[in-house]
Formats: C-alpha cells, structure tokens, sequence
C-alpha cells in the first residue's frame, strides 16, 4: 500500500515540559514513546487520507514539456537523500532521470527512502561518465540546458523552450556542474535569486526548474 494512504495515527507526549504533538503508526515504537523525551503518550486521533488526484500523460497538453520529453540528469550528486527527492520531482513532472557520476541509484535504501516509491514509476538508467550521457542524450535530438550561474547563464524564466525533448543538467552539491558538460550543454540557465547565497539546495533548485519549464 502507498505509505501516504495508510491510516495515520497522531499522538501527543504526556510530559507537560514536553508536549510534542506528533504522527506514528501505532505500530511503531515511537507512538508510545516520545522521540524528543522519552516520555509517555497518549493517543489523539486516526485519520486517513483521500488518494491524490492524479493527471495522466494522456492528459498533458500537446505543447507540455513533459509530452515532448523531459529528462533530468544529475551530475555526481553526493547526497543519496536529494536523489530521492529529485526522483518525486520526476514523478510529479512527468520526467526521466539519467544519473551520472557516483550519484546513487535507487538500490541505495537513502533514495528509495527519501523517494517514497517514485523510483518505480520513473524511468532511468545510469552512466558513470555523466559527460558521455549528455553527449548521447544530444546525439538522439534532445536539447541539453545546464542549471548553473556562469557568465554566459541566463534566467531560466526568460527561456523559451526547444521544440523536442529537453534535458536539464544540476551538478555535485560543492562543485557544480562538470566544465565539461557545461562545454557541451547547448545552454547555460540560472534561477532568479535576491539573497546573498546565490544558491539552492541542489533538489529545491531542480524541482523549482521543473515547474517554471512546466509552466513556460
């Protein structure tokens, strides 16, 4: 069963000090157990939630990036846990995932995870070369666009889309996208920002892209 349509249970902590209102299945042992104090709980209410609605491909207009071909591709990307999280991204948007480098794959359980069943519903494969994966996904038509601020990037929300499959490039959490994908990427795209970090956590920055290139 989907773990989010499982009955849900919430609990609250007994310690006056404490309180801590809490989600546990009465199963776990955390449900009759404070996580914060170790103290008693007591249990509230059960709850399950309606299944999401649900859009089809079928169902995305002509003109969609999704229908054309969307596909992410990540550049040795050091945490298993943004994968997985980049991997619901690509559920939710209708996309396929390349992943490069060390970057995890699905066998690792801190993506499976994180990802919350969305790493059997997503098409993806694997290449240790991530430069030779993007040369390839060029070779076959698609349009390759690297997430990254460079002289040359622009803003992402000023883009028009290519005509045919597109795929979107983020690399490592510290060193950004390889020079030399960044050579070969057709072009360089940025997120808008107004802080001083000029940065996003690498799966937030990719699921803020997906949405403005879903949008566009």
């Amino acid at each position: 069963m989907n773990q989010e349509l499982w009955p849900q249970q919430i609990w609250q902590c007994l310690n006056s000090e404490c309180g801590l209102r809490f989600p546990a299945r009465k199963d776990e042992p955390r449900a009759t157990s404070c996580p914060l104090c170790d103290s008693k709980t007591a249990f509230v209410e059960e709850f399950q939630r309606p299944p999401a609605l649900r859009h089809t491909a079928a169902a995305l207009p002509e003109h969609s990036v999704a229908s054309q071909g969307l596909t992410f591709v990540l550049d040795n990307i050091r945490s298993a846990n943004n994968v997985g999280s980049i991997f619901r991204t690509a559920d939710a948007v209708g996309a396929s995932i390349v992943l490069g480098g060390f970057t995890a794959t699905p066998d690792n359980p801190k993506v499976t995870k994180t990802a919350l069943g969305a790493d059997e519903s997503v098409v993806w494969s694997s290449n240790r070369n991530a430069l030779d994966g993007v040369l390839e996904l060029q070779k076959s038509g698609t349009t390759v666009w690297a997430l990254e601020i460079t002289p040359q990037s622009r803003d992402l929300t000023t883009m028009e889309l290519p005509n045919g499959p597109l795929a979107v490039v983020v690399g490592n959490e510290v060193s950004g996208v390889d020079p030399g994908i960044l050579g070969a990427a057709d072009a360089h795209v940025h997120l808008p920002m107004v802080g001083i970090k000029t940065s996003l956590n690498v799966a937030v920055a990719m699921g803020a892209a997906a949405y403005i290139i879903g949008s566009s």
